[in-house]
C-alpha cells in the first residue's frame, strides 16, 4: 500500500488528530542518534503525515521519552517504534 505523504505544522498535526483523521501512529528512527519522527496515518485516505518545524521545511525530532510524553498527553494510547537497522 503506498501512502502520499505531507509535512505539516505541529498544529495541523494536532488539529488532524483531534477531527479523527489520523488513527495510526508511528516514530521512526531519525538519523540523528536517539531521535524520532512522528508519523500519523489516515487508512481511509492512505494518506502519512509528519512534523515539520514551523519556520523551515526540516522534519522535527523528538527523543522517544519526550514523543512518549508528549502522545500520551493527546491521549494517544497506541503507537509503534521503527528503529533503522544497524
Amino acid at each position: 500500500m503506498s501512502l502520499v505523504f505531507h509535512r505539516v505544522t505541529e498544529g495541523e498535526f494536532v488539529r488532524l488528530f483531534e477531527t479523527g483523521v489520523m488513527r495510526k501512529f508511528i516514530a521512526q528512527q531519525s538519523s540523528q542518534r536517539n531521535k524520532y519522527h512522528l508519523i500519523g496515518i489516515a487508512p481511509e485516505t492512505r494518506t502519512a503525515y509528519t512534523i515539520r518545524h514551523g519556520r523551515v521545511d526540516e522534519l522535527r525530532t523528538w527523543r522517544l521519552d519526550n514523543l512518549g510524553q508528549w502522545l500520551a498527553a493527546k491521549k494517544v494510547t497506541s503507537w509503534e517504534v521503527q528503529n533503522k537497522p544497524s
